[in-house]
């Protein structure tokens, strides 16, 4: 299994294109999961992320709600 975890904060402009190239790897689907930690986004970024989500079960959007990386 191999996660890739992308913390990420207002990146409406960025995130789709970021998530196409992740889907355009070879890699295994089945052994692939995707992980965007978002700083509560105030842009459409979580709704972009959300529309991959429903159609890739791999990918997964979480909350981070302290805003900063650690967490």
């Amino acid at each position: 299994m191999l996660s890739v975890i992308c913390p990420i904060y207002n990146e409406e402009k960025y995130i789709a294109k970021c998530i196409e190239s992740i889907l355009e790897q070879d890699y295994p689907k089945e052994n692939l999961e995707v992980i965007f930690v978002d700083g509560m986004s105030t842009d459409r970024t979580r709704e972009i992320v959300s529309e991959y989500s429903e159609k890739y079960p791999f990918i997964q959007l979480l909350d981070n709600p302290d805003r900063i990386v650690p967490p």
